[in-house]
């Protein structure tokens, strides 16, 4: 044995597969995903689109790359830690540490942030208004109840640590902690994501080719966006639901819930910057579009819907302009457009509300 070798017990190879194998597989997988969203955020601070965004957003934007700076300290911490500590008897390697307990803190918050904007945006396409609130009151409740999974998360690690966990009844445990947050939070991305397709896909109305590959591409957006973070959290509420704090697999959420804050920073950073190839396509210029064939009768009673249209002082907008204010004011989109249609009355109520990003 050399001088600097000390007698330490240690636990088994498979405990110490058990406890630390899923965080640091975790822990790996948020680092390369927020190195993404890192290489994201500098491509869209850098774009045109920036500058443009309100004040409201860019505070958002922050908001979130400074929690997920946040998390990447607090893994590095964790990954230094439970890399070099010598006691790695089972006692030490399952308890946690100051920085453990905050884990969940900016994740929680990120995920919330993230998903309330996403919220406002997507509420912006209900018509109806009871819906809408309907819409928006159920989603926040999920938020909120997610928000406090992980909150919860953060009280049971300081409990643990002062050797009081006993005092805290057996349903709330670390599982159901991160189990209610993972749930919620695919339950959020599935509530706007569905919401999204089915709306957008009711509004291709077949008068512009150019307005249906938009809707097209933003019900694209939306799921591509969504799925990475609903699979995610799925497996790591299933994890954490299936396996109670007594076993082995109890660390195995971690793998997933993890990854959560990077992967949520960057399908926001997507949301923002697919917003700008979609207004480029909208205003590129349509070619060889010819004026369909229209009966006399068909003319005569345009003509007559048309004074009818003027005496209300109603406008008439392009179909293309139905499908862009989705993305931009309504008179930016199909001034010329030889194919018109008179809006119809389910039109989008708050299509300025997309402004800054309608897609998930």
């Amino acid at each position: 044995m050399a001088a600097t070798d000390l007698p330490l017990q240690s636990a088994d190879q498979a405990f110490a597969d058990a406890v630390l194998g899923p965080p640091f597989m975790g822990w790996a997988t948020q680092i390369l995903f927020a190195g993404i969203a890192f290489n994201m955020c500098f491509n869209y601070v850098s774009s045109s689109q920036f500058s443009a965004d309100s004040r409201r957003l860019k505070l958002l934007l922050l908001g979130v790359m400074t929690c997920l700076v946040a998390q990447c300290c607090l893994t590095y911490i964790a990954m230094y830690h439970y890399g070099t500590w010598q006691l790695r008897d089972s006692v030490t390697l399952y308890g946690q540490t100051a920085a453990d307990c905050w884990t969940t803190f900016p994740s929680g918050i990120v995920g919330a942030m993230v998903q309330s904007y996403l919220l406002k945006r997507a509420s912006a396409l209900f018509r109806r208004r009871w819906l809408r609130y309907l819409f928006i009151g159920f989603s926040a409740l999920v938020i909120l109840a997610g928000f406090f999974g992980a909150m919860l998360y953060v009280a049971l690690s300081y409990l643990l640590r002062a050797n009081e966990l006993d005092k805290v009844p057996a349903t709330l445990s670390f599982n159901f902690a991160l189990g209610l947050w993972s749930f919620c939070s695919a339950l959020v991305d599935l509530i706007i994501t569905i919401s999204l397709v089915f709306v957008l896909k009711a509004k291709i109305m077949g008068f512009s080719d150019r307005t249906d590959g938009i809707l097209r591409k933003l019900i694209h957006l939306s799921v591509a966006t969504a799925v990475p973070t609903t699979i995610v959290a799925i497996m790591g509420a299933a994890l954490a639901f299936a396996f109670p704090d007594n076993e082995h697999a109890t660390n195995s959420p971690t793998a997933f819930w993890l990854v959560l804050p990077s992967l949520y920073s960057c399908s926001f950073l997507s949301t923002l910057a697919a917003r700008e190839k979609i207004r480029i396509e909208a205003h590129a210029p349509t070619a060889h579009l010819s004026r369909p064939q229209l009966s006399p009768s068909f003319l005569h009673a345009a003509s007559f819907h048309q004074n009818e249209l003027h005496a209300t002082h109603a406008v008439h907008l392009g179909s293309s302009q139905y499908a862009g204010d989705l993305l931009m004011p309504s008179d930016a989109l199909g001034a010329g457009s030889p194919r018109r249609a008179p809006v119809r009355s389910d039109s989008f109520d708050g299509a300025k509300e997309m402004e800054d990003g309608a897609s998930q």
